[in-house]
């Protein structure tokens, strides 16, 4: 059971990082990146590291979405105004 709480974990932060940004190109009216984001699954698993060590002990503040998706390219935060 515990394979399945991480690949859902996994769909869940992929559609919410597919989801932010789908929202910024649509705000940019960026059509090739928005047809790019609406073909990608959230099932990918290209982007997660499955080697190596992980250490879920609590280390002080979480880092935000923002923050990790800031490096990808033609993403802008959504404007909350």
């Amino acid at each position: 059971e515990s394979a399945r709480l991480v690949a859902n974990a996994i769909i869940y932060f992929n559609s919410k990082v597919l989801s932010n940004l789908l929202d910024s190109f649509e705000e940019q009216r960026n059509d090739r990146y928005q047809e790019t984001v609406k073909r990608a699954s959230p099932v990918a698993w290209e982007n997660i590291n499955f080697r190596g060590t992980y250490t879920f002990a609590p280390t002080g503040e979480l880092p935000k979405l923002e923050d990790l998706m800031a490096p990808i390219e033609g993403y802008r935060p959504r404007n909350e105004s």
